[in-house]
């Protein structure tokens, strides 16, 4: 084990990161007799995203367009929330992916976001987005990573192209358009 202090920030992450698969459940972190994080369970992904990262974070967050799905072969539904472009981080750890609400981690999905805002936000700078794929369970395989952290898709090209699309499509259709000041 390392310090406490390594081993709380760890396991906050790990709350965190359910309390956005499962907004509809109530969670409470407590660290050194203090509360780190409450979110409501009111089952609002905003919610516990605002709770995690923030009011700032949490009013700039995009619902994910709901007219998403793919239906040649095995249907592919992504949902979740998208960060508008001004809420660009410095790195990828407020990016989080979830298949059929278990957490993930994917390159296939990362590139597929940030592709997905391709020419909206700085080079080097990273959206803020919380993605959950439900598809069915023959299509995946968690089989590959000792910690069933990471997946293999059946298809990865038509993922990859359902989540880049949704990312896009909320993006563009939801995003507030800059002021032109003279």
């Amino acid at each position: 084990l390392k310090s406490a202090a390594t081993e709380n920030s760890h396991i906050a992450v790990v709350v965190s990161q359910y309390s956005f698969a499962y907004p509809e459940v109530r969670f409470t972190l407590t660290a050194d007799g203090r509360v780190v994080l409450r979110t409501p369970g009111a089952g609002r992904l905003l919610d516990s995203i605002t709770q995690v990262y923030g009011p700032e974070v949490g009013r700039g967050m995009l619902p994910v367009a709901e007219d998403n799905e793919w239906r040649s072969g095995p249907e592919i539904r992504v949902t979740g929330m998208v960060g508008a472009p001004s809420l660009a981080r410095a790195s990828r750890s407020y990016t989080s992916f979830f298949i059929n609400r278990r957490w993930i981690n994917s390159r296939v999905l990362n590139r597929a976001v940030e592709q997905g805002y391709h020419g909206l936000m700085k080079v080097g700078k990273y959206p803020v987005a919380v993605i959950n794929l439900s598809l069915p369970p023959s299509e995946v395989d968690v089989n590959i990573h000792p910690a069933k952290s990471e997946v293999k898709f059946q298809d990865e090209r038509r993922v990859f192209a359902a989540v880049e699309n949704a990312v896009r499509r909320t993006l563009l259709a939801q995003a507030p358009v800059p002021e032109i000041k003279d």
